[in-house]
């Protein structure tokens, strides 16, 4: 078994994690909702969300951590163990209703410290626009298993939606860093249509788990 850096408080972090042997998590829409309502139960409780996406074999969570004096005392020597709870909850839950045993998500689950601003920039807009990179969506805006309809809205929230404007100057600062998504894919586009052999190349973001 693998052993991973514990959490540290404080720190923001990018959380991922895969479907053991490549299953996929999620089959139905009630899976994406349960997971999502686990979440607010086991990890709001210890952590600032910023943003999250649920893809059927793959999740991407952004996260600060609370402070060591403001977590709950059962877990300021193990600060991870809400999100142990969350994907146990998930997979117990999961297992029933498909009559299978065993784990279900890769362990240990991904952390990554972000780095620096540019770091926190870059992970803000991937984690949004990764459904549409997996070839799930034709427009990432489309797919429904993300945050990007809770931060588009102005309707209230339980994500730290403020914080995360502020990461790109404002709301409209973080839609022009998505239509730079959108303008680097359509000029993707058309590359890769005037030279068909860059179409089976993967462009990827050093630093970046998808």
């Amino acid at each position: 078994m693998r052993y991973a850096d514990p959490l540290i408080p404080g720190r923001l972090y990018h959380l991922y994690s895969r479907g053991n042997n490549r299953e996929n998590l999620f089959r139905r829409a009630d899976d994406y909702e349960l997971f999502h309502a686990l979440m607010w139960e086991h990890v709001a409780p210890v952590a600032d969300i910023f943003a999250f996406s649920f893809l059927p074999n793959h999740f991407h969570l952004i996260a600060r951590w609370h402070d060591t004096q403001d977590l709950p005392d059962a877990y300021r020597g193990r600060p991870s163990q809400p999100v142990s709870n969350w994907l146990n909850a998930f997979v117990r839950r999961t297992n029933r209703e498909r009559d299978r045993v065993g784990a279900l998500f890769q362990r240990p689950f991904g952390r990554l410290p972000v780095k620096d601003e540019a770091h926190r920039h870059v992970l803000g807009v991937y984690v949004h626009v990764n459904p549409e990179r997996h070839g799930l969506v034709s427009a990432f805006r489309e797919w429904p298993y993300s945050s990007l309809g809770e931060l588009s809205s102005f309707q209230a929230t339980r994500l730290q939606r403020d914080a995360f404007f502020a990461w790109y100057d404002g709301r409209w600062g973080f839609e022009r860093a998505l239509r730079r998504w959108d303008e680097l894919r359509s000029a993707i586009a058309v590359l890769e249509a005037t030279v068909p052999d860059l179409g089976g190349l993967t462009l990827r973001q050093p630093g970046l788990v998808s």
